[in-house]
């Protein structure tokens, strides 16, 4: 079986990784495998490095002394990890046994870029569960559309999907260091995995679905304790920083621009004001973004609509 670095961000999550760490211990020790276990701390106050230290001797801590967010801190984590494989988690996620002996099986294809399991998330504030299988996408009206979907593949037989969450997920480690690993353009958190998932397709490379195995994830249990509704307004002004470097395809990104005024007077208009709102602070990173755009379209080899043709013709 091949090694994994399995790496946890936290940030002020003590109470979550007494609750979920053991189930990753447990996992390791079940697979027999030699793998790194490491926890970066995002320069926690609520004592979560003393409790590592203390309880989990074989863990690996990385402490950072400022806050990075979710992508950077990973960034670091996984530039001092020592195996070919990454499993991203976060604290208020926890595992089956079994997680490691049917992901880590499936990089032994060299096109296979990320793994994802069967996900049970539990929305706390909602107080429902569900299914989550990530998606792929369609591009209607000048936007992207995400939606979930149980069972697309390829012609090899292969689930896929178009993106995965940060969370629960297996990386080849090389091939998420040359795409950049994710982008700082998204600090503090949300849409850095669908930015790194896309521009893996638009590399040549594949993302599947291991259905077989399991990760139980209790929703948002941080950003949303943390953050509020200033989360919602981050996720809105990462949607648009998402299609403004990685449509590249002239005509789609046209599309986006003619609706794009009508877009935001209707938002205005509903009273959808996080919408505009999110518009404004995205428009503040226009330079950075059109810089990477440049980046993205000189490393694609699939074209926008040659990726989304590879869902749209087997949903």
């Amino acid at each position: 079986m091949r090694k994994a670095s399995i790496i946890i961000s936290n940030w002020n999550g003590k109470n979550l990784l007494k609750e979920n760490l053991p189930s990753v211990i447990k996992a390791i020790k079940y697979s027999g495998g030699n793998h790194e276990l490491i926890v970066v701390d995002d320069a926690s106050s609520d004592g979560s490095p003393e409790f590592i230290k203390k309880n989990y001797p074989q863990v690996k801590l990385i402490e950072l002394e400022e806050n990075k967010g979710f992508g950077k801190a990973n960034n670091i984590a996984i530039s001092k990890s020592k195996n070919d494989v990454i499993v991203l988690l976060n604290t208020d996620m926890s595992i089956k046994k079994d997680y490691f002996s049917f992901v880590l099986s499936h990089f032994d294809d060299e096109n296979i870029f990320a793994v994802t399991p069967k996900m049970i998330t539990e929305d706390i504030f909602r107080k429902k569960f569900k299914v989550t299988i990530s998606c792929w996408a369609k591009f209607r009206h000048g936007f992207w559309h995400f939606i979930e979907i149980r069972d697309l593949r390829d012609e090899e037989g292969h689930r896929i999907v178009l993106t995965v969450p940060g969370g629960g997920v297996a990386f080849d480690k090389k091939k998420f260091l040359s795409l950049g690993g994710f982008d700082s353009l998204y600090y503090p958190f949300y849409y850095e995995d669908t930015d790194l998932s896309y521009r893996a397709w638009k590399r040549g490379w594949k993302i599947i679905y291991e259905p077989t195995t399991l990760v139980y994830h209790r929703c948002s249990m941080t950003i949303g304790e943390h953050f509020g509704e200033y989360a919602s307004l981050i996720e809105m002004k990462n949607y648009y920083l998402f299609m403004w470097k990685n449509i590249t395809d002239s005509h789609l990104i046209l599309k986006h621009l003619l609706i794009l005024p009508f877009h935001l007077l209707i938002k205005l208009l509903g009273g959808r004001w996080i919408w505009v709102k999110g518009f404004f602070l995205a428009l503040k990173q226009l330079r950075e973004v059109l810089a990477r755009r440049k980046v993205v379209k000189k490393e694609s080899i699939l074209s926008d609509r040659k990726v989304l043709d590879l869902f749209k013709k087997r949903r």
